[in-house]
């Protein structure tokens, strides 16, 4: 298991440089000059020394160029850019549900996307709402898992054509993988050494607790930073968390990323 303790630091030079990854976790710095960042396997970031101001980001068909006045970089395999201001995420996160999660539902349920696909049901709530709910199947997703999230950064997982949620039981919550761009157990248990000693689901301790007593999801979210910055999220008692994917980042709002962690402060 990669813990975040064992982040590649992969760096270039002052010139066109080609870095790349491994299979964990991994900073690239290109540092001037036009660099091409390709961080492989594993959830990757990109830094960058100026503001995001001071940047020209366009993303297609999951490559991403990063200009401005130390050069133009493309990324690939790269889900975060972090500038001196703050972290933008590269990979759209899929909001939290707080009631029935369908993609969840039908990718946990073969049988029942096979019957919506053959018309004879219209949706997968439908089919839960009759059957579902007496058979104890669970209409959503734990401990913040985003599916398309998880196969999108984890290739093996498309290559052997299991869905993203039945991987993860399977295989993945033992291998220590992330299930959330923001949210990541593995990080969560290896920087609260108390909260793994208790037992506790990850996120459950971070939704009921863990934010509130400051503790961070991910070293891409500064929960402290976050709520300083937007005292309008104070006032409404949110998870800060919840708040910047479901609405925050829509309103432009920043996230800020633990540069302490990194050791890039």
């Amino acid at each position: 298991m990669t813990t975040y303790s064992q982040f590649n630091h992969v760096s270039g030079t002052a010139g066109a440089d080609n870095l790349m990854g491994g299979v964990g976790f991994d900073l690239l710095v290109g540092g001037t000059g036009d660099d091409a960042l390709d961080g492989a396997g594993g959830l990757n970031a990109a830094i960058f020394t100026g503001v995001s101001g001071d940047y020209d980001i366009d993303i297609e068909n999951g490559v991403v160029t990063v200009s401005g006045a130390d050069g133009t970089d493309t990324l690939r395999n790269v889900q975060f850019a972090v500038f001196a201001d703050g972290v933008k995420p590269l990979f759209e996160a899929t909001p939290f549900q707080n009631g029935f999660d369908e993609d969840f539902y039908l990718q946990s349920n073969p049988d029942v996307l096979a019957a919506v696909q053959a018309g004879q049901y219209e949706s997968g709530e439908e089919h839960f709402n009759l059957y579902g709910q007496f058979e104890n199947r669970t209409y959503q997703a734990t401990n913040g898992f985003d599916a398309a999230y998880y196969a999108d950064v984890y290739g093996d997982v498309a290559g052997n054509g299991m869905a993203a949620v039945a991987h993860y039981e399977a295989y993945g919550a033992a291998e220590g993988r992330s299930t959330h761009l923001y949210f990541d157990a593995n990080y969560y248990l290896e920087v609260n050494p108390d909260v793994a000693a208790t037992g506790m689901d990850a996120w459950t301790h971070f939704d009921t607790y863990g934010w509130r007593e400051g503790r961070d999801p991910s070293p891409f979210f500064d929960v402290s930073a976050y709520l300083v910055s937007n005292p309008d999220v104070v006032e409404s008692g949110r998870n800060p968390l919840i708040h910047y994917i479901n609405w925050g980042q829509e309103e432009g709002r920043q996230a800020y990323i633990d540069t302490s962690w990194f050791a890039i402060a």
